[in-house]
């Protein structure tokens, strides 16, 4: 893949106030590479609610930390009430998570396009998985 990963999920529709909902896991085999990745959602229903919203950042794994660290490099779009979230889970893995607040963004459904860029460091042979 090159160090390129592109990545739809399945359709969400978060009908009620949702905390925490798990989009998709992403598994980094050897966790000294960095990586930027982005998250890009859009409405599956034509013309209802989902104005759709970009966010992205840059990860490391802090080995002194024993977590990931995500600093937020760009948000081209924003949707009110509506957040994605990177999470650390352990050294080879990190989740999105997605939450949507009372009375703030939509209940539309939509999905989520999940892209994944790998710095240089041993772009080949280390396969990230990215999976619902």
């Amino acid at each position: 893949h090159k160090g390129f990963i592109s990545y739809e999920t399945e359709t969400v529709n978060l009908v009620a106030a949702t905390t925490n909902y798990d989009l998709c896991n992403i598994n980094i085999p050897t966790n000294s590479m960095g990586l930027r990745f982005s998250v890009e959602s859009y409405q599956t229903v034509q013309a209802v609610g989902h104005t759709g919203q970009f966010n992205e950042w840059v990860a490391y794994y802090n080995s002194g930390g024993a977590t990931w660290t995500f600093t937020a490099v760009d948000s081209a779009t924003t949707v009110a009430g509506f957040t994605f979230t990177p999470t650390s889970v352990d050294a080879n893995n990190f989740k999105i998570e997605v939450q949507r607040s009372t009375g703030g963004a939509t209940n539309s459904p939509f999905r989520a396009l999940v892209t994944i860029r790998q710095a240089a460091y041993l772009m080949e042979g280390a396969e990230i998985v990215v999976t619902s």
